[in-house]
């Protein structure tokens, strides 16, 4: 699970990890998770070769190394609630998705999309956390707001991985400002952001 240089997800990324320590040897959590946070996930470096994901993800494909899934853990702590507060990239605003801002979204590309799906039926698991998922085709470069993290370092490299997301600017207008403060936040959000992961990690595989 990786966690970009926002405090919402790091936050997240954190208390999941502590969590998932109490959890470690029980019979429920059968599976290794190793949780990264990587620099330099903003402009002007990213999609450089300098980006930490790209030059994870691309050491661990010359290596081989086993990834079944990354979770990349984007802007995840605002919310929104008045009716139309939350917009979309075209042409998603035609199709359906809500109009408040008090859903997480769940975003794979075609390759993931096994494990898009075990996440977000593990996701409807916690009724206190509505969840809305995406599955997007070739590389998402047809829709490139949805390339803008980490995960689309892996997708390059034939892993699986999805982007955990508030929707960041298309629902926060205080995105990349200096009103982006933390009693912005919505923390009971990001608890139960937190609880989903674990219904997540705890009936992976089973």
């Amino acid at each position: 699970m990786g966690a970009d240089d926002n405090a919402s997800a790091i936050a997240v990324q954190l208390e999941t990890a502590r969590h998932l320590k109490e959890l470690k040897g029980h019979k429920e959590l059968d599976l290794a998770v190793e949780l990264v946070s990587f620099a330099l996930e903003e402009p002007p470096v990213f999609g450089t070769r300098y980006m930490g994901s790209r030059v994870y993800a691309l050491k661990a494909r010359k290596e081989k190394e086993q990834i079944d899934g990354m979770i990349c853990l984007e802007m995840v702590g605002y919310t929104c609630h008045e009716p139309g507060c939350q917009s979309y990239p075209f042409p998603l605003m035609f199709l359906g998705y809500p109009e408040q801002g008090n859903f997480i979204g769940i975003v794979g590309n075609l390759n993931s999309r096994g494990f898009t799906k075990a996440l977000f039926r593990a996701f409807r698991r916690n009724p206190e956390l509505p969840v809305v998922e995406l599955t997007v085709p070739f590389g998402g470069w047809m829709l490139p707001s949805v390339r803008l993290s980490d995960h689309s370092s892996f997708w390059d490299q034939g892993y699986k991985a999805v982007m955990i997301t508030d929707t960041a600017f298309f629902r926060n207008p205080h995105y990349h400002l200096s009103s982006d403060t933390m009693e912005k936040l919505d923390y009971g959000f990001m608890a139960e952001l937190v609880e989903s992961l674990l219904i997540f990690f705890r009936s992976y595989n089973r």
